[in-house]
């Protein structure tokens, strides 16, 4: 990751300018959110059944749960009578598997914050198949490295206001 960080960073820095901000029914203002949140809690779901259904569907846990949000957010989106077909949002990215074996537990963690650029789709499986495309293509890109030697070098080296702004 260190060695590529001089010629990733550009390309990462690329992908966050390459849109303007998103302006929607749910994030009125281009820049901020109001900090008005509303939220409901939904029905908790079956992970028994959520896993059945995406290895039926030959798909991760993520990637059929990016599906259902792009396919909920649709819905809500056509419902507010905004037509915006897509949205930016921030997804975790980890560096390290799940041991299987509990006594390999490490303390510390190696993972990144990642803008993705989600199409809203109505339905599931195309939802579902570009929810897969988003989540391969960052597993075999460099941006996730690149953020996070980005990251790294704003906590050392930048004041902590502009840290706080970064991070928000």
């Amino acid at each position: 990751i260190y060695i590529t960080t001089p010629f990733t960073w550009p390309k990462a820095l690329k992908h966050y300018t390459s849109r303007k901000p998103d302006k929607n029914c749910i994030k009125p203002n281009e820049v901020y959110m109001s900090g008005k949140i509303n939220s409901v809690l939904s029905q908790e779901i079956s992970m028994v059944k959520t896993k059945a259904l995406a290895k039926k569907m030959n798909l991760t846990l993520n990637d059929l749960m990016l599906g259902i949000t792009s396919k909920a957010l649709k819905e809500y989106f056509v419902l507010q009578g905004d037509t915006s077909d897509s949205l930016s949002i921030t997804l975790p990215f980890s560096f390290k598997t799940i041991p299987e074996n509990s006594k390999d537990n490490t303390y510390g963690n190696s993972f990144v914050i990642l803008t993705v650029y989600l199409n809203l789709v109505e339905n599931l499986e195309s939802a579902c198949a570009h929810a897969k495309s988003i989540m391969n293509s960052l597993k075999s890109s460099s941006r996730p490295g690149a953020m996070f030697t980005l990251l790294q070098f704003y906590g050392s080296c930048m004041p902590q206001w502009w840290c706080n702004m970064v991070s928000i």
